[in-house]
């Protein structure tokens, strides 16, 4: 299970990066947001939204294109 939770992770890294960096909370795997909030890859605003941090970004380009 831990290969499938990484997968899911890196695809919603990907996402967000391709998106500017954010987008709405609600619309992410719940599973794959809370380890990267845990990470500190993400953080998420009063307003439903989750904002990659530095790191996040980081990791996001060393993953590459999906």
């Amino acid at each position: 299970m831990a290969t499938h939770w990484n997968k899911e992770q890196a695809e919603l890294l990907r996402r967000l990066a391709s998106a500017g960096g954010s987008g709405a909370a609600s619309e992410c795997d719940g599973f794959a947001l809370d380890a990267l909030i845990e990470a500190r890859f993400v953080t998420v605003q009063s307003d439903d939204r989750v904002i990659l941090t530095d790191l996040g970004l980081a990791r996001a380009r060393e993953l590459g294109p999906a």
